[in-house]
């Protein structure tokens, strides 16, 4: 799956403010998932594909307006970044005031493209303190996104063992959750259960293997006794 720095989720009315977002963020090298760019055309599948946007972004940008939260599918698509435990940075680009927002995003530190609280809040600042709130952290909320990605890959393959992480990748993962729970964003269930899984699979390959190992072991020494006592059979009869 495709990892990008920001999923932009928007109504069509705000179009130039995510237009100029778009551009800001590719000359930043900013890799970022706009549904006119990164969905197939003909593509079967089209929830799929926004989710899978999702899933793969370190940030979830929701382009907050009256328009934005008139909008099931927008609130949706906001409600699964929550679900997901993705760091959402809320940017207001026309006044909301009076109109009732998700309750999970009212604590976040909200980012204004337009004048709000005496202030004037131009694009070029106002796109600063967006990549601020995007950067903080970074390390954790990348590996928060590769983790996610891998269970999400379990998860549509039918929990197929073979996407189980293993070895030095497993370790670090484990890692990661033991600290990731005091973090932001925290972990999702889903990375806790991916992980937990994975363990337990490469717990059960290693008994597999030892107990091979410890089968092999004891024919190789009734071998051993079997040549020792031959050999001894052979000389008491030579004597």
């Amino acid at each position: 799956m495709r990892i990008s720095d920001v999923f932009v989720s928007y109504r069509r009315k705000d179009i130039e403010l995510v237009e100029q977002l778009s551009a800001a963020f590719a000359e930043r090298e900013r890799e970022v998932w706009l549904d006119w760019e990164d969905i197939p055309p003909g593509v079967s599948d089209l929830n799929r594909e926004i989710a899978a946007g999702i899933e793969g972004a370190d940030s979830f940008i929701a382009v907050l307006s009256p328009d934005y939260l008139a909008s099931d599918y927008c609130l949706n698509e906001l409600r699964y970044a929550h679900e997901l435990n993705k760091r959402i940075i809320p940017v207001v680009y026309r006044t909301v005031d009076g109109i009732e927002v998700p309750e999970f995003i009212r604590p976040i530190n909200w980012v204004y493209f337009m004048p709000h609280a005496g202030r004037a809040y131009e694009f070029a600042s106002a796109f600063e303190a967006l990549l601020r709130a995007m950067d903080t952290d970074h390390d954790h909320v990348r590996e928060h996104t590769r983790l996610l990605t891998r269970a999400g890959d379990w998860e549509n393959n039918k929990r197929n063992p073979s996407f189980f992480l293993s070895g030095d990748d497993l370790d670090a993962a484990e890692k990661w959750l033991a600290s990731a729970s005091s973090r932001s964003p925290p972990p999702a269930d889903i990375h806790t259960e991916f992980i937990l899984q994975s363990r337990k699979a490469q717990a059960r390959r290693q008994r597999r293997l030892l107990g091979g190992a410890l089968v092999l072991l004891v024919l190789a020494v009734a071998g051993l006794v079997a040549a020792v006592i031959a050999g001894l059979e052979a000389r008491a009869t030579q004597s």
